[in-house]
């Protein structure tokens, strides 16, 4: 079980892995993302609600060593999310930091027509 375990984390850091976390955001989301080499976070925003959910603005906090926030920057997930589906994200131009913190900031959701 160990070999397999080292083997898997050997394929995720050979294609450029470098941090991987799940983040629960504001709402019903859940985030998975990774910071890359090319220093972007790249994941998915998952939606848990039964409503589709629009205009989600992420925010990425630079955090120190201490889990201080040194910096910020924000990022979009652009198009619809359905109900109980995801949505791809990048994130680019982060600000230099010892780790990052990822969650949702604001969202819309939108309405089923009555």
């Amino acid at each position: 079980m160990k070999q397999i375990l080292l083997a898997v984390l050997v394929v995720l850091l050979g294609v450029g892995i470098t941090w991987a976390e799940v983040s629960h955001g504001n709402g019903p989301f859940t985030i998975t993302w990774e910071l890359t080499r090319q220093q972007t976070i790249q994941g998915r925003v998952y939606n848990e609600y039964h409503n589709a959910m629009t205009r989600i603005r992420l925010l990425v906090e630079a955090l120190d060593a201490s889990d201080r926030v040194v910096d910020k920057t924000f990022g979009d997930v652009f198009g619809v999310v359905g109900p109980l589906s995801d949505r791809y994200f990048v994130v680019s131009k982060l600000p230099p930091a010892d780790h990052y913190r990822v969650r949702v900031e604001s969202y819309t959701s939108v309405r089923p027509a009555s």
